[in-house]
């Protein structure tokens, strides 16, 4: 396989192929980065640039335990990005021959991980008695599909396995979604301020558990990884949190709008689709199969469309709800020349 056919197997490889500065992402999946007011003082003290282990930051632990029913703080471990909290799952739970349950849309830090600590990758369903974790992501990506959690956790119990849930998404949906972590004390949830907000560059992410030798391997895994975020980063996600629901409230706002007007697009071409139930992107399928002649004029006209080959949706391509709509239209027509 050359190494362009395998970049349409793995997200990273396909973003550093194909993505260029300035080009416009229809397939973005989070909103445009959330404007913060930080704080800093007039000087940052020793205290204030001093490293924050991970099951350090109680202010920003409170903060992220807020949004779950009966996560504590004290059941929050903060990381660098939802990607290093992944790994870090990965990495604490499994070893050389131990059977991963995964869903396709699973990014690639746990899977790598996983391949790294010697693990075996399977698909999420059935499950075998001896699976150790069941990783999944809730909503689904990029379909954007709510998960029946209750159900997901019952089936990790009955296998014996570690149900580990990328939940970046969960807050994007009108309809509430209930958390691994709230609904089974020894499952894993992991968020982070990216996908709601935005705030990549924050590189503030987290894993919950009510589990606390499960939180034990996992902080033991982070202080290896990176020993937890900045300082600064700590007070910028602290200022986030402070006007979160007032910012997810108006991407949904957006989401919904825009949205809809990129839905009704797709069906004028021709494409299909299933509405999104949560989550800021859209499965969609052409009418007819796209050559790689058509995708090269999209990506010569500076925009860039991921095929979901690497989700297990071969022919299919992930539009951004939040994407301009008339960049759409324009990748649409020259998709469909001939």
């Amino acid at each position: 396989m050359d190494a362009t056919a395998d970049a349409r197997f793995d997200l990273l490889r396909y973003y550093a192929e194909y993505f260029r500065p300035g080009m416009i992402d229809l397939s973005a999946s989070c909103p445009p980065p959330a404007t913060l007011a930080v704080d800093l003082g007039e000087a940052l003290t020793a205290d204030g640039l001093a490293f924050v282990p991970p099951s350090g930051a109680p202010d920003l632990r409170e903060a992220i335990a807020a949004r779950y029913s009966t996560v504590a703080a004290g059941d929050v471990l903060i990381a660098a990005g939802a990607s290093e909290a992944l790994a870090a799952v990965a990495l604490a739970l499994l070893g050389p021959g131990a059977r991963a349950a995964v869903d396709s849309g699973i990014y690639a830090s746990f899977t790598e991980a996983a391949k790294a600590a010697g693990a075996v990758l399977v698909p999420g369903s059935p499950l075998a008695p001896d699976t150790a974790v069941v990783a999944v992501c809730n909503p689904s990506t990029p379909s954007d599909r709510i998960r029946d959690m209750a159900v997901l956790a019952a089936e990790a119990r009955a296998a014996g396995a570690v149900l580990a849930a990328d939940e970046v998404y969960r807050d994007l949906s009108c309809i509430p979604i209930a958390a691994a972590a709230d609904l089974d004390a020894h499952a894993i949830s992991i968020g982070d301020l990216s996908k709601p907000l935005g705030l990549g560059a924050l590189r503030i992410g987290w894993v919950a558990t009510r589990d606390a030798a499960l939180r034990d391997l996992l902080d033991r895994q982070l202080q290896l990884l990176s020993g937890g975020p900045s300082a600064l980063s700590v007070r910028a996600a602290l200022a986030a949190f402070a006007t979160f629901d007032d910012e997810v409230a108006r991407t949904m706002a957006a989401a919904t709008e825009n949205g809809g007007a990129i839905l009704r697009a797709l069906a004028a071409h021709g494409w299909t689709f299933t509405a999104p139930e949560a989550g800021l992107t859209v499965l969609a399928w052409p009418p007819t199969a796209v050559d790689a002649a058509a995708e090269a004029r999209v990506h010569a006209a500076g925009l860039f469309l991921i095929p979901c080959d690497m989700y297990g949706a071969p022919g299919a391509y992930r539009f951004g709800l939040l994407a301009p709509l008339e960049a759409v239209r324009r990748a649409l027509h020259l998709l469909a020349e001939r």
